[in-house]
């Protein structure tokens, strides 16, 4: 599993800082796994694509089903089966990744970010 969260979302206190802190550190944890890519995408990235337009693409064991993304909103969700958006939204993650930081300076990122709750 890989993903890539945006700074906005870490530190958007909810449930008090003990419950921040704890979900900070399951991060740290759960981006130690070796099936798990953790990056963070942080403030100093400025504009990037897709940017405030969270999504998830469901990718399949089986090389011979297509990846689907998947988005919703207030009121539902969509997923993408059309080809050229599925293209488009690849594309997207893709620069998502190049502009985090790596999975080291991830966990480092969020290591300190949990010490300072």
């Amino acid at each position: 599993m890989d993903t890539v969260i945006h700074e906005s979302g870490l530190r958007q206190l909810v449930g008090g800082t003990d419950v921040m802190r704890e979900q900070l550190e399951h991060l740290v944890t759960m981006g130690d796994l070796p099936h798990v890519t953790l990056q963070v995408l942080p403030f100093s990235a400025g504009a990037v694509p897709a940017l405030g337009a969270p999504f998830i693409i469901l990718s399949f064991p089986d090389q011979e089903d297509p990846d689907v993304p998947y988005t919703d909103y207030l009121t539902g969700c969509v997923y993408v089966e059309d080809e050229d958006e599925v293209a488009s939204y690849n594309l997207n993650y893709s620069a998502l990744e190049q502009a985090a930081l790596t999975p080291a300076d991830s966990t480092e990122f969020l290591s300190k970010l949990a010490g300072e709750l």
